[in-house]
């Protein structure tokens, strides 16, 4: 099919810029829903804070704690949740410790930005940082 100047091909060019920026959009969003047997999960971006919110599976509100470093992830133990969360900055991460049933920070956690990496010498000493 051959596009004409100002018919399809204009269309397609409208459709294919609105698709690439619906991607884009999603690439950035950090915007999760988790559903558990027990709970509902949500993380919810926004400018300055990402909000992690649990609900009851009948939607009743449970906790919810804020966030001034964006959430990567979450993973789920017996009853506590570890939530990896990166500083808007990207100079640190944080892995915060959070209690299931009330929400309470057990404790956090900071993973500064790299250091410089000490390197072996011939003699396999390890050299002072500098």
């Amino acid at each position: 099919m051959i596009f004409r100047e100002g018919g399809l091909e204009k269309e397609f060019m409208r459709v294919f810029v609105i698709g690439v920026l619906m991607l884009a959009s999603l690439a950035q969003a950090q915007e999760k829903l988790i559903v558990k047997q027990n709970a509902i999960y949500t993380i919810c971006s926004f400018d300055t804070v990402d909000y992690f919110t649990n609900l009851s599976p009948e939607g009743t509100f449970v906790w919810e704690m804020p966030f001034s470093s964006k959430i990567q992830s979450v993973e789920e133990g017996e009853d506590h949740l570890l939530i990896l969360s990166k500083s808007r900055d990207g100079s640190a991460y944080f892995l915060s410790c959070i209690e299931k049933e009330t929400g309470k920070s057990v404790w956090e956690k900071g993973i500064f930005a790299p250091r410089q990496t000490q390197i072996l010498n011939d003699d396999s000493s390890i050299d002072a940082p500098e």
